[in-house]
């Protein structure tokens, strides 16, 4: 159905989502068809990563959500937090990785992270919302110029200043099996000793 023009992306993303865990890849697990159609509307649609993150975690702040994200049981909130957990797991596209310039894929993702954080900071869940970007970024594929992270992931991280971004960005590497690129390039360089001097104080 994915190379099918019958159906919307939205469409795609609605079917995709009961089945998430049989779609979504696990550690070591390269060949599973993931999840391409919720990837591509979310970048379209940052709510539904908020969403997801307002399931998952729970606000630091002590105050009420709304009432769209309220749960009518305890069995409700266990369901949506298992589901909202396994989405945010399940992504690995990087929003805007699909423009044509570099400078486009940078503002396109640092506007889609905008959107994404300051929703989660008014639902009091900005230091997990860091948490769950971090581990998106380490998905990144490298740039043009096969260095790893990309320019518009070294850009994203040097504009969030977040530990907590920068905590499961580490982490998330770690698993992947990757490593920080910091020879040559003086921009590159620059990077890795930010992130480096960040990661002593988180």
């Amino acid at each position: 159905m994915d190379k099918s023009n019958e159906f919307s992306v939205e469409k795609m993303a609605t079917l995709e989502f009961p089945y998430i865990e049989a779609l979504s890849r696990s550690i070591g697990q390269r060949d599973a068809r993931g999840v391409p159609n919720l990837e591509i509307y979310i970048e379209s649609h940052p709510e539904l990563f908020v969403q997801a993150v307002a399931w998952t975690y729970k606000r630091s702040d002590g105050e009420e959500d709304p009432p769209e994200l309220a749960a009518d049981t305890s069995e409700d909130r266990t369901n949506r937090a298992h589901r909202g957990y396994k989405l945010l797991d399940a992504l690995e596209r990087i929003p805007g990785r699909d423009a044509l310039t570099e400078e486009e894929r940078r503002n396109r993702l640092l506007g889609w992270i905008h959107k994404v954080r300051t929703s989660c900071a008014e639902l009091g869940r900005l230091a997990v919302c860091d948490l769950s970007l971090g581990k998106l970024f380490s998905n990144a594929e490298p740039g043009e110029d096969g260095i790893w992270p990309p320019e518009p992931i070294r850009a994203a991280i040097e504009q969030i200043q977040s530990r907590a971004c920068l905590r499961h960005y580490h982490g998330a590497l770690q698993l992947s099996g990757r490593s920080l690129a910091c020879r040559g390039r003086r921009s590159r360089t620059r990077h890795c000793r930010k992130v480096q001097k960040m990661g002593r104080r988180a």
